[in-house]
């Protein structure tokens, strides 16, 4: 079955297609090398990162934010560079306005605060810890319940609530900018900004459940929207490690990304069908790609890397699987399976031992899962071919009978 553009149908049906056949690695295979053919075709380069001044700025050497196209500080002093890492991601077709960065340095917490200040973003998306499996893979920028005020250059923070669950964190927090430099006419020089951190993905993993993650989306989406009616909506800086999942942290953004971007666009879709079927007939210009597949190389354009393991493709389809299934659209009901089952509930008061023993098995039946998957390469190599299969038998009849000879032979021998 095709279909013209991603929707509900399209994405139950590939979910379902690609897990029966497990064509995981395949399909994140093919997008591995149209990335690298599309970075090559489009001329991307890092050249910017790569100056000695700048280089020291990035956390990682392999996760540079391309030349043409890097979110630029705008007020600049003591000969400091424009240069953070940090990439602008527009999605028309969802309505999303992204800024990918990678997790701030200590050096570079400062840069990070002046960048959510002159973008007037009011949200800011965390997808890790500050250290995993003891590496620190943030520095903690943000102000808590055991440092409720921090100052980070020319910029001060102060925790005004901390709410949430084991699963992830909001916190409620104030901006001053203490250097008048940075304040324009009319302007105050204090913010309220929204940060939102996911504590539940494990470093070289997934999340082992869909409900959780698609909680904090809903949480950041609600806020998203309710900013809208104020008409102070501005880019959503997400970040993990790196801005991109790994261990380098750039798949966890791309995941964030996809989910909450195609969340957003189903439900606009039903709430608004005329609005949606002009964008796709092509009279307001927006581009609304046919498969997933085409989504992640679209945005790959803008960061590279994003969505970095086959198992996390799976998690955003699966993601949204489970959110379609348990958020039926009645006005399509054609598209639909015949069975529509609730997603399943996971408490989000689970103790962490609980919670980590779940992922231990979780790790442990991938590692099977894997297993399994490359016998059955083996014995396909050889036992779906017929001319193999014939050697396979000719050979195990030969051998059966040359060991059935030298049996007889040593029987006859040891009688004589």
């Amino acid at each position: 079955m095709t279909f013209k553009f991603i929707s509900r149908a399209y994405i139950v049906t590939t979910f379902n297609d690609y897990e029966k056949k497990n064509r995981w690695d395949n399909i994140y295979r093919k997008l591995y090398y149209e990335t690298k053919k599309q970075e090559s075709e489009m001329e991307l380069s890092y050249d910017e990162a790569m100056t000695d001044v700048n280089f020291v700025k990035n956390r990682y050497q392999n996760v540079l934010p391309f030349d043409q196209n890097r979110v630029k500080l705008k007020t600049r002093k003591n000969g400091e560079t424009d240069f953070i890492n940090a990439s602008p991601l527009k999605i028309p077709f969802a309505n999303r306005d992204y800024i990918l960065s990678q997790g701030p340095l200590d050096t570079t917490s400062g840069d990070f605060w002046q960048m959510i200040w002159e973008q007037n973003t009011r949200i800011i998306v965390m997808l890790n810890n500050v250290y995993e499996k003891g590496s620190m893979k943030c520095f903690p920028y943000f102000s808590t319940e055991d440092e409720k005020e921090k100052t980070f250059g020319d910029f001060k923070i102060h925790l005004d609530e901390e709410t949430g669950t084991e699963i992830f964190r909001i916190r409620t927090m104030t901006l001053t900018a203490t250097d008048p430099i940075h304040i324009e006419d009319g302007q105050t020089n204090q913010r309220t900004i929204h940060h939102f951190q996911f504590i539940d993905w494990p470093d070289f993993g997934v999340p082992s459940e869909t409900e959780s993650f698609l909680d904090f989306c809903q949480h950041v989406s609600d806020s998203e929207e309710k900013l809208r009616k104020e008409e102070t909506f501005s880019p959503v800086v997400v970040h993990c490690s790196a801005g991109i999942g790994r261990s380098a942290g750039i798949g966890r953004s791309g995941a964030f990304v996809v989910v909450d971007s195609l969340l957003n666009y189903f439900q606009k879709q039903k709430t608004n069908h005329s609005e949606i079927n002009q964008e796709i007939d092509g009279n307001n210009e927006i581009h609304v790609p046919a498969t997933l597949e085409e989504f992640v190389l679209q945005i790959r354009k803008y960061r590279t890397g994003l969505i970095q393991t086959p198992e996390q493709l799976r998690f955003c389809w699966q993601s949204l699987n489970d959110w379609i299934k348990s958020n039926p659209d009645d006005d399509e009901p054609q598209q639909q399976p015949a069975e529509i089952l609730p997603r399943k509930r996971q408490s989000t008061s689970e103790s962490i031992e609980i919670r980590n023993r779940k992922q231990k098995i979780q790790e442990m039946r991938e590692k099977l899962r894997k297993v399994e998957e490359y016998k059955n390469k083996w014995y396909r190599r050889w036992l779906d071919d017929d001319q193999k299969r014939f050697w396979v038998k000719s050979s195990l009849i030969a051998f059966g009978a040359v060991l059935a000879t030298y049996v007889y032979t040593c029987y006859i021998s040891k009688n004589e």
